[in-house]
């Protein structure tokens, strides 16, 4: 009977941004949202819809990082001959 253990270091902590939003960005946005123009304010709108959705995207992508840890990880502390919980 072979036994393998695992050890795993993580080398690098991915840098994660406290602020989704860039200050040129939140600029812009305050600057068309204080306007009276309302093709400003179309402006702002699709800009808030554009950060919203990169937000997400980033979210999402984190999410599915998490995921393939989490199953690489029981994968590797699973029984020999289990199954994983």
């Amino acid at each position: 009977m072979v036994l393998i253990k695992c050890k795993v270091v993580i080398i690098h902590k991915p840098h994660i941004d406290s602020s989704p939003v860039s200050l040129s960005i939140l600029q812009l946005l305050s600057r068309l949202l204080r306007s009276k123009n309302p093709d400003d304010l179309i402006a702002a709108n699709r800009l808030i819809k554009n950060v919203v959705k990169q937000v997400e995207q980033r979210f999402s992508t984190t999410a599915s990082v998490s995921s393939q840890l989490l199953q690489f990880f029981r994968w590797v502390a699973r029984p020999q001959g289990g199954v994983v919980p």
